[in-house]
């Protein structure tokens, strides 16, 4: 989705750091909804036009600030099951409300920023062994046109040397491949290091790096069950070929059953 969107899905491993808290702030992005002045191709014939100031539009978000929206890829869960597991695994007493968003996507609302800062800061999670997907509520945020492209992702790094087995410098490999989320503890164990492998929140849209220069030395990426990923739709869950979106030709669809007809 969006850079400061957050992906969760279980604790830190032991002897591992979690990031710092995030730091957006939803109202600083209200220029997507505020404007004064029609736009530019603005068609007074076809289209109407209200004018909305940053303090209207803010009035209108106000309540909106420590909502979070969620969305469990390749599966649907009833509401009321999302309820109880998500107050669980987030070790919260407050009441969640549930807004229906569409496309499998909810609002959630949460009490305060602090507890808005806890959940986005701690994980990644996972429901069920299927990924959650949360990010801040921000304004103007349309469903239809969300891009899903982040995910948890184990990297191997066969044969790293000896002295580069250290948590920060972990953390350093991972921040130049995407974001770092937690490391295999065993990597860190100084009998244990003929691997290094550790998590990092990989943009699957944007091509992966095969290798990384420390220094003088050039250590080889490997990734792990990397999910799937539709150029078409840009979403995760499914391949470009099979994408619900993507038109299917006619010809082909014919040709495949007269292929298999015979």
């Amino acid at each position: 989705m969006q850079d400061h969107a957050k992906t969760i899905l279980c604790r830190h491993a032991t002897g591992t750091h979690p990031p710092p808290a995030p730091t957006y702030r939803p109202l600083s992005s209200l220029q997507v909804l505020s404007s004064t002045t029609a736009p530019p191709n603005y068609d007074p014939n076809m289209e109407a036009f209200i004018s909305l100031g940053k303090e209207e539009a803010m009035v209108l978000s106000e309540q909106w600030i420590n909502s979070l929206i969620i969305k469990v890829i390749g599966k649907s869960f009833s509401v009321e099951y999302l309820k109880t597991t998500l107050q669980r695994i987030w070790k919260t007493n407050h009441q969640i409300r549930f807004i229906a968003l569409g496309r499998g996507f909810y609002n959630i609302s949460v009490p305060n920023e602090e507890v808005r800062e806890h959940i986005l800061s701690q994980g990644p999670w996972f429901i069920a062994s299927y990924m959650l997907i949360v990010q801040p509520w921000m304004p103007g945020f349309i469903p239809s046109q969300a891009i899903i492209s982040k995910a948890p992702v184990w990297i191997s790094l066969p044969e790293l040397p000896i002295e580069f087995h250290s948590l920060p410098m972990f953390q350093r490999i991972a921040s130049e491949i995407g974001t770092f989320i937690k490391t295999d503890t065993k990597a860190l164990e100084q009998n244990r290091v003929r691997f290094a492998r550790i998590q990092v929140l990989l943009d699957l849209a944007k091509k992966r790096k095969e290798a990384i220069w420390l220094g003088a030395f050039k250590q080889p990426i490997y990734y792990e069950e990397i999910p799937h990923f539709c150029t078409h739709c840009q979403s995760i869950g499914h391949r470009s070929e099979r994408c619900p979106q993507k038109p299917v030709d006619k010809g082909e669809t014919e040709d495949g059953a007269e292929e298999e007809n015979t």
